[in-house]
């Protein structure tokens, strides 16, 4: 032992370093999607019965990535079909207005109001490279087995 001490600092900022190629940003998605399901695999009793709030968050964004895909496939068919495209278009609202809320009281807490609410759009724009990927990974990782040893940057 050294005597050194580890501790969580709260008010640390991370930037990832934006990915140069649509490729390199899809296998960085790839990337983090099958970390998050081989941590899964291995710790999902841990989530249940130790870190019940840590668990309720994980299992939250497991839900809501597996429930975003068919919510999508649902708003296809809706907008193709004009069924109920009233009912689409006010989920739609609620989507972007929680997302929005969330992220602007965090951006404003940072200072970063401003640069928060013009980046909304493109987490709109991302949103279906994002559920492609999650699906991909989860497929990967969990059905075929075929689980990631290498871990390739790209940049």
């Amino acid at each position: 032992m050294k005597g050194y001490r580890v501790y969580c600092e709260r008010s640390a900022v991370c930037y990832p370093y934006d990915p140069p190629t649509g490729r390199i940003f899809v296998a960085q998605l790839d990337r983090w999607y099958r970390a998050f399901f081989q941590n899964l695999a291995i710790h999902w009793k841990g989530l249940l019965t130790r870190d019940r709030k840590l668990g309720a968050f994980v299992f939250g964004y497991l839900v809501d990535g597996s429930m975003l895909l068919f919510v999508s496939l649902w708003a296809i068919i809706s907008a193709i079909t004009s069924a109920s495209f009233s009912t689409m278009a006010a989920l739609a609202a609620v989507d972007v207005a929680i997302v929005s809320v969330f992220v602007l009281i965090e951006g404003a807490k940072f200072g970063r109001f401003r640069q928060v609410l013009v980046s909304i759009p493109a987490y709109y724009v991302l949103r279906p490279i994002n559920i492609y990927v999650f699906w991909r990974s989860m497929w990967r990782e969990w059905v075929r087995r075929d689980v990631l040893r290498v871990w390739e940057k790209g940049h």
